[in-house]
């Protein structure tokens, strides 16, 4: 997490709705965007909602060097735009996983 600290700290971060539930509360110090098929999701203020991909890049436009964090889904739809992939590899096995990244050169 301190690699994933450094690197997003002052950046807007585009993520799933699922991923964004997954945190008790939104990070300091990033501009949260989520992506949600929902109209009507709630989120606390300062956090942004859209509805697709290209929306979320827009709303980030102002950052040079936005992240995209996850989900599945939302790496998936982000592949073809990314200009360059950060990986952090964790050398276990999580035997109920049910979210992977996609198959990269």
């Amino acid at each position: 997490l301190k690699r994933f600290k450094s690197l997003t700290n002052g950046h807007h971060i585009i993520m799933g709705r699922k991923t964004f539930e997954s945190f008790p509360k939104p990070l300091p110090n990033r501009t949260h965007i989520v992506i949600t098929r929902q109209h009507d999701y709630k989120v606390p203020d300062g956090v942004i909602v859209v509805h697709n991909m290209e929306d979320a890049l827009d709303a980030a436009k102002r950052d040079k060097q936005p992240f995209i964090i996850g989900g599945g889904e939302i790496y998936k739809q982000s592949m073809g735009i990314a200009d360059k992939i950060e990986i952090t590899r964790v050398h276990h096995n999580f035997p109920h996983a049910d979210t992977f990244f996609p198959n990269i050169d």
